[in-house]
C-alpha cells in the first residue's frame, strides 16, 4: 500500500506499507536463508504448499478494503484474470498495470529520485529493502528504463510493486491536474 502526501517542502512524498507472500516450498535455507528468518519474524506471509496462495492475498486485501478507503488496485494481469475478475466483480477498484517499458520507465526513475531525496519512508522492512537494492536499471536509446534483476535469486518483487504504486500515481496526479490522493484516498497493489 503506498500512502502519498505533500511534505512540508511542497513535494509528493510516499509512506510504504509492503506486504508480500511466499510459498512454503520457498521458505527453504538452502535456497535463501534469508526467507527462513523473514518468515519467522512475520515480513514474509507464507502459504501452504509450492504456490502462492491467492486466497490468502485475495482474503487480505478484503480485510484492507473494511479497514481502509481503497481507491485503486494495481495489478500485473499475467496469472490473475481470475482473481482480478472475483474483486472486481465484488466492487473493488481493479486496474490492470502491464510490466512494460512504457508503463515502469518514469515512476522507475520517480523510485530512485524519492530514494535519493529520501521521499520515500516505510516500516523498516527488510525484505523490501533488499528488492530495492536489487533492482538494475536498464536503459533504451531513448532514456527509458526497465527495471531488471541480474540474476534470479535476486529478487525484485516488492520494488516492483512498488514501483507499479507510484506508477498509478502518476497516472492519477496527472488526470486530476494535481495531487488526486489527497482527495481520493489510499492505493493498494
Amino acid at each position: 500500500m503506498v500512502f502519498p502526501r505533500t511534505g512540508e517542502d511542497g513535494r509528493t512524498h510516499y509512506a510504504v506499507v509492503p506486504k508480500a507472500w511466499l510459498p512454503e516450498t520457498a521458505v527453504d535455507p538452502d535456497r535463501n536463508p534469508l526467507y527462513v528468518a523473514w518468515s519467522e519474524d512475520d515480513w514474509l506471509t507464507v502459504t501452504e504448499g509450492a504456490t502462492i496462495d491467492f486466497n490468502a492475498v485475495e482474503e487480505w486485501l478484503r480485510e484492507m478494503g473494511h479497514e481502509y478507503d481503497l481507491r485503486l488496485i494495481a495489478y500485473d494481469p499475467y496469472m490473475l484474470l481470475q482473481f482480478s475478475q472475483r474483486l472486481r466483480n465484488d466492487g473493488f477498484p481493479m486496474m490492470e498495470y502491464r510490466s512494460s517499458t512504457l508503463n515502469l520507465s518514469e515512476p522507475t526513475k520517480l523510485l530512485d529520485a524519492a530514494i535519493r531525496d529520501r521521499r520515500i519512508s516505510h516500516n523498516g522492512d527488510p525484505v523490501l529493502t533488499w528488492c530495492i537494492s536489487n533492482v538494475v536499471g536498464r536503459y533504451d536509446a531513448r532514456s527509458n528504463v526497465y527495471p531488471r534483476k541480474e540474476t534470479d535469486e535476486r529478487k525484485i518483487d516488492r520494488a516492483m510493486a512498488l514501483i507499479m504504486a507510484l506508477g498509478v500515481s502518476i497516472a492519477s496526479e496527472k488526470d486530476a491536474g494535481g495531487y488526486i490522493y489527497q482527495d481520493r484516498g489510499l492505493l493498494v497493489f
